[in-house]
């Protein structure tokens, strides 16, 4: 009997010596391994395994550790830190300041007119609270009435076209006509002067032959001269008059088109809208600060 408990007494005494001369690792999830403690850095803790001493070295993160128990029956409390960021984040400034300039976001200035149609840039088109539309945009506006609005403004391009063709020829048919009463002048003078030699039977017959020649070519050549002024004078004339006049005639009736549309179109305006043509619009200005952009309406 005393020999039994002798031997159940060893047998304890080796368990609990065993058990204690080994390392456990805690790990946060709740596992345990059972280990020999090499080394114990910064990041990381270096062990081998108790079944497996001879083996391989095992690390375990330190941030994956809860607790170590040492063999001598110590306790070591991983504290938790967070890795350093190899760069560092600049926070932005918040600060919040006063807007110090006011830009308006389209300098053009603003009409208190609704709708109107002018010339602009050389071009004739829709101008909308200030502003001239593009085709689309006008469009949009005059919907089923745009393509008479769109014949409106060819007949009045077209008009344009025949006036600044037909008046250059206007003026330079106008500027032949000195001219060609110059050359008129000079083949009634040389026409005289050959009739005046060819009576002239009193000198010799040389004589006479030399005046004769003489006097036919200054008569062909004033004849030449009032002939070609004539042309350019009458092919002016007869072009540049006819072009300029209907070319004036149709510009004018292609506007008065184009404004009874307009005009249409801005009556329509005040009785659905319930606005006058004064009314004022709205319009968007950006406001620049220091450290602030925001939008406004007005």
């Amino acid at each position: 009997m005393n020999r039994l408990k002798r031997l159940l007494f060893f047998l304890m005494t080796c368990t609990v010596l065993t058990t204690s001369a080994q390392d456990v690792i805690v790990k946060r999830n709740g596992d345990e391994l059972q280990c020999k403690i090499l080394e114990v850095s910064k990041n990381e803790v270096k062990y081998k395994r108790w079944s497996n001493l001879d083996g391989p070295i095992f690390a375990e993160k330190k941030s994956d550790i809860f607790m170590i128990k040492y063999e001598n029956g110590e306790k070591d409390v991983m504290a938790y830190e967070v890795p350093a960021l190899d760069t560092a984040i600049s926070i932005p400034n918040l600060s919040f300041s006063m807007p110090n300039e006011v830009i308006v976001a389209d300098p053009t200035p603003i009409s208190n007119i609704y709708l109107k149609y002018k010339a602009f840039g050389g071009k004739s088109g829709i101008i909308k609270w200030g502003h001239p539309q593009t085709k689309e945009q006008a469009q949009n506006i005059f919907t089923k009435d745009w393509l008479d609005y769109k014949k409106a403004r060819k007949n009045e391009r077209a008009g344009k076209i025949m006036v600044f063709t037909g008046g250059p020829l206007f003026l330079g048919g106008s500027c032949w006509i000195v001219p060609y009463s110059i050359a008129c002048k000079e083949y009634i003078d040389a026409k005289r002067n050959y009739e005046e030699i060819t009576r002239m039977y009193d000198i010799s017959l040389e004589h006479d032959i030399y005046k004769l020649s003489y006097a036919n070519e200054e008569k062909l050549w004033a004849a030449d001269w009032r002939r070609t002024c004539g042309y350019l004078m009458i092919g002016g004339l007869a072009t540049g008059t006819p072009l300029l006049i209907f070319g004036i005639i149709k510009a004018k009736r292609g506007h008065s088109n184009a404004i009874q549309i307009v005009n249409k179109h801005i009556d329509e305006y005040e009785q659905i809208q319930g606005k006058t043509s004064m009314s004022k619009p709205e319009f968007n200005i950006d406001s620049r600060g220091n450290n602030i952009v925001f939008s406004l309406t007005f």
